[in-house]
């Protein structure tokens, strides 16, 4: 049978789309709960054990700080032999701190219960499947790959699922059910999908421009040690870190700043979730384009969209149509964190150490997570408005748009940076 984008040469179903689907699955459970959902437990969990919002939220940040600790231990051992341990390791964790916040009553258990969380964050999701799927798929396909994977579907889905369980049956079935499915549902995706390279299944990676078993190819790129040497590899990594800020921006404060401008709770909430529901398309539009046209073109043209997303944000209380250029271009703009930052990342440094360059790159943008709101309502804090913050964001954005032109350039391809010796060593 003739292959095509979605089926093997045995006419089934690349088993490299399997990957991904439980990828999104890992996602949902080990980054969306985590961080997305998070909102849903806030009031409940406050009003029943007597917590001030800023006293419990301070476990977030202490989450966030665990996930970047995680990745410094390890950031190195992201390769095949121990990919899936770590994985597991990774939901186990999850499992710990989910069925520890159903049971815990105290702050400070909630606190210490966040460490564990913060390193499911990072060993089950975002980096081991980032550099899983960037093995099964090439150039051509990854960005679609890497569309699904982040989708904020499942998001939207648990937000609203939760919702319900919390409301109907209180918040700490709700933390139980969501550790439950980090045993139950996750560790056998992993066991069972979460594969390290087409070679694993005798297969062909798909999305290269000439496909060609994976054991047969040489894997070319910078080495790690080389690379962070260099000044554009900082300058890249600092760069994800604001586009995150500006993403983390918009999740924190679209609401209240709606709200402020005099917009009722239930259109604000209206706003949100198709903020969510055009990132679900944007996602993939972006992820397609950059496979089937140009990168460069791709991450210029979403950090600018993204940008013009704040502009038009801080024009909603004149002219209440901007909402539509605001959840558009958060839709389409938004990627530019888990779409682009990666393909970026594989076009400047390859894939022969591709796993590390990925682990630092999740550093970088857990950097944003972790203050990027705080950031925000400083300023606010400090001059009673949001304009300051936001037209900050907009500079951020335009900013990552013009180093993104500089390194999807021919100039900082991977294959025209590495030094001729290191090339030989290689080959």
């Amino acid at each position: 049978m003739k292959e095509s984008k979605i089926f093997d040469a045995n006419g089934k179903v690349y088993f490299g789309w399997w990957t991904t689907l439980a990828g999104f699955i890992l996602i949902v459970f080990g980054y969306s709960c985590i961080v997305s959902i998070t909102g849903v437990f806030f009031l409940p969990v406050t009003e029943d054990l007597g917590f001030t919002i800023g006293q419990y939220s301070i476990y977030v940040t202490i989450q966030c700080l665990a996930s970047i600790l995680a990745l410094f231990i390890f950031q190195n051992k992201m390769i095949k032999t121990a990919i899936r341990k770590i994985m597991i390791f990774g939901a186990i964790c999850g499992a710990v701190s989910f069925f520890g916040f159903a049971a815990a009553s105290e702050l400070w258990q909630f606190y210490v219960l966040s460490i564990p969380m913060g390193f499911c964050f990072s060993l089950l999701t975002s980096t081991p499947c980032t550099v899983i799927i960037s093995n099964w798929f090439g150039m051509k396909l990854r960005g679609v790959a890497l569309g699904i994977l982040f989708s904020p579907l499942g998001a939207m889905i648990m937000s609203w699922l939760m919702n319900i369980i919390v409301q109907s049956m209180g918040w700490r079935v709700g933390y139980l059910i969501i550790g439950l499915c980090l045993v139950v549902i996750c560790i056998p995706c992993v066991l069972v999908f979460m594969k390290w390279s087409p070679e694993d299944k005798g297969l062909v990676r798909k999305g290269d421009v000439e496909e060609v078993k994976t054991g047969d190819e040489v894997v070319l790129g910078a080495t790690f040690k080389r690379a962070i040497k260099r000044p554009s590899t900082w300058i890249v990594l600092l760069s994800a870190t604001s586009i995150t800020i500006a993403s983390g921006t918009l999740l924190s404060h679209t609401m209240p700043f709606l709200e402020l401008s005099g917009l009722p709770n239930s259109i604000s909430s209206s706003v949100f979730s198709l903020m969510f529901g055009a990132l679900t398309i944007g996602q993939i539009v972006v992820g397609a384009y950059c496979d089937r046209f140009n990168l460069r073109g791709g991450a210029v043209v979403v950090s600018i969209i993204f940008g013009i997303a704040f502009l038009a944000t801080i024009m909603i209380p004149t002219y209440s149509w901007m909402v539509i250029i605001l959840i558009l271009g958060y839709g389409f703009g938004c990627p530019a964190v888990n779409v682009i930052s990666p393909l970026v990342m594989n076009y400047m440094f390859g894939e022969k150490e591709i796993g590390k360059f990925i682990s630092y790159l999740n550093i970088f943008i857990a950097l944003g997570v972790a203050f990027g709101s705080s950031i925000v309502g400083i300023i606010y804090d400090l001059t009673g408005s949001y304009t300051p913050a936001f037209l900050l964001m907009a500079a951020f954005l335009f900013i990552s748009a013009i180093l993104r032109f500089i390194f999807c350039s021919d100039s900082f391809f991977y294959k025209n940076r590495i030094k001729e010796d290191e090339l030989k060593e290689q080959l």
